[in-house]
């Protein structure tokens, strides 16, 4: 039987009229059309079939009174949801394209724009559109700031007759105050004229003394004036320069005079060692096989700089140390001022 995966030709088994029943066969043509309406029972299934193959389980959904839609017929569909993935064309479709209900109820295509446009209602459609620039606000009277009069800086207000918040002007602040500087006060904006009255009224003994301990400070010059000395043995070692003394500063000192001694007590060696400024050398390179002292001047000396003493063996063995470093200087002092001129570094 060609039926189901193909139609099923029955009027090949029907004889002519007059042809005995045996010939063709009655009984095959019965069997074949039985064979027929069984498939096509099959096929078309009972109602309420649930068996997912036949014509009445695929055709289940659809109510009583309704009819399946048609690929061309104009039909309304309701309650139904397009999955991820659901692809519509609607004609020159294009990356970007943007689709909106229109007035007729049809979904409407807005073809993509160029780069920069944005998207306006113009009669209750979207449109593209160039976007407006922006100007900038008034900074007198209308927008977002306005600019700050003398008056309202005096006040120290923060809003203007617009109720939008002021900005100072350049301009204004030269415009500022001369006379004197009132204490403590955050509302003025002091011109340069008040500021160098203001530094001009302070204590003229303060400032007498600043430039007292400037000039003692000027006249200080290195010399075998010891100030400092620190005598504790360091062991030289390496054969690189390392840190082997240090003193730090107190005070500035525009001259002074490193000494230092190195020590030899034991074996065959030579023994370099050289005056450093805050881990730089500043020196000159001192090279020792015994006993011996050592000095180099310095100037220009700040506060809390670090001297240091430097060395390392240069070739040799045995026991060879740093053992003695010291700061002299001397200076005029301001009678009054500087009353502990021996005072630790």
């Amino acid at each position: 039987m060609a039926y189901p995966t193909d139609l099923q030709d029955l009027n090949a088994g029907i004889g002519a009229s007059g042809d005995p029943l045996s010939l063709p066969n009655h009984i095959d043509q019965h069997t074949a059309e039985a064979s027929v309406i069984e498939s096509l029972e099959a096929k078309v299934g009972i109602d309420s079939s649930t068996v997912k193959t036949t014509i009445d389980y695929k055709l289940s959904g659809i109510p009583t009174d309704d009819k399946a839609v048609s690929l061309t017929g104009t039909e309304d569909l309701t309650n139904k949801s397009l999955k991820t993935g659901t692809k519509i064309t609607l004609g020159s479709d294009a990356t970007g394209d943007i689709y909106y209900r229109h007035s007729d109820g049809t979904l409407k295509r807005l073809a993509v724009s160029t780069d920069g446009k944005i998207l306006r209602l113009a009669s209750g459609i979207p449109a593209w559109d160039t976007e407006t620039s922006v100007v900038d606000a008034s900074t007198t009277a209308k927008g977002v700031v306005e600019e700050a009069t003398l008056a309202q800086i005096d006040a120290n207000t923060a809003a203007g007759e617009t109720s939008a918040r002021l900005f100072v002007n350049p301009s204004t602040l030269g415009k500022s105050i001369d006379g004197t500087l009132a204490d403590n006060s955050d509302a003025k904006i002091p011109s340069q004229k008040a500021v160098k009255t203001y530094v001009d009224l302070q204590d003229a003994t303060d400032l007498q003394l600043a430039k007292d301990y400037t000039l003692s400070l000027s006249t200080t010059v290195a010399s075998a004036n010891q100030r400092f000395i620190d005598n504790t043995n360091v062991t030289i070692t390496g054969g690189s320069y390392a840190l082997c003394k240090e003193i730090k500063l107190n005070e500035n000192l525009p001259g002074a005079r490193i000494t230092w001694t190195v020590t030899i007590t034991t074996g065959t060696q030579t023994v370099k060692t050289k005056v450093y400024k805050n881990g730089v050398a500043v020196g000159t390179e001192q090279t020792d096989t015994s006993n011996a002292s050592h000095s180099e001047d310095l100037t220009g000396l700040l506060k809390d700089d670090l001297i240091q003493i430097y060395g390392y063996i240069y070739s040799g063995t045995g026991d060879h140390y740093v053992d003695s470093m010291s700061i002299s200087f001397d200076r005029t002092l301001i009678t009054g001022f500087i009353t502990n001129p021996t005072a630790t570094h």
